[in-house]
């Protein structure tokens, strides 16, 4: 059996199942030449963003990847700072916050789409309740991007 984290492993090992199986870790990995494929200002461009846009980027989803807990804070937020959300995967999750900050729903993507909107922003949330590796903070961080992550986060 093959597992991509610790915290894979350690449950595969405390299975009763499994106690006669070989295991192994082999943790997951990335290309960072492909995160690097389009600039910061080329995104932004390619996605309509404005340069004084903070722009806070996360997968909407209301199982497990944390959105409700980001639509609360960002209700509370009191800002002057031009704040952009924008979202990949399910649309209309956020919609609480119309009229706050402007919000981009790209939906379902693409890599080369996930790659682009990656480095069009300035934050990469990842709230998860649940995650097994957090593919998506690594490609995030091989895109020069700070990750706020919820610390139940294995990676």
């Amino acid at each position: 059996l093959v597992c991509s984290s610790d915290w894979m492993l350690d449950m595969v090992k405390s299975s009763p199942i499994l106690k006669n199986q070989t295991k192994h870790k082999i943790p997951l990995g990335i290309d960072y030449k492909k995160f690097s494929s389009i600039s910061y200002k080329d995104a932004r461009k390619k996605l309509g963003i404005e340069d004084e846009e903070i722009v806070l980027f996360f997968r909407a989803q209301n199982e497990f990847k944390g959105t409700p807990y980001i639509v609360e804070a960002m209700k509370m937020l009191n800002t002057k700072k031009k704040i952009t959300l924008m979202t990949c995967d399910n649309e209309g999750l956020i919609n609480d916050l119309e009229g706050k900050y402007k919000i981009i729903e790209l939906g379902k993507l693409k890599d080369k789409e996930m790659i682009c909107a990656m480095n069009a922003c300035d934050i990469f949330l990842m709230p998860s309740i649940g995650e097994s590796f957090g593919m998506m903070a690594i490609e995030a961080m091989s895109c020069a991007k700070p990750v706020i992550v919820f610390s139940n986060l294995v990676i």
